[in-house]
């Protein structure tokens, strides 16, 4: 990174974030335990974020991949 250079997204990068957050939310809510819920959607935020910061900007890639990270939290918690 050179030193004129910010870390983090640009706005329209994190309108792109919350968008696919928002949208892998929407597919797992109805199914998510409530108690679970900030755990579901820490897991979804992390996965997303995680993706973009490697370059990632689709907004349905990211929100596929945090859908699939939220689900694989759901099926593999201790219950």
């Amino acid at each position: 990174m050179h030193s004129d250079q910010q870390p983090g997204f640009s706005p329209q990068a994190m309108k792109q974030l919350f968008g696919a957050f928002d949208a892998a939310w929407d597919s797992l809510k109805d199914t998510t335990n409530a108690a679970d819920y900030e755990n579901v959607r820490e897991a979804i935020g992390r996965a997303i974020v995680g993706l973009a910061k490697t370059g990632y900007r689709d907004p349905d890639h990211l929100a596929n991949y945090g859908a699939y990270q939220g689900r694989l939290f759901i099926d593999l918690r201790v219950k």
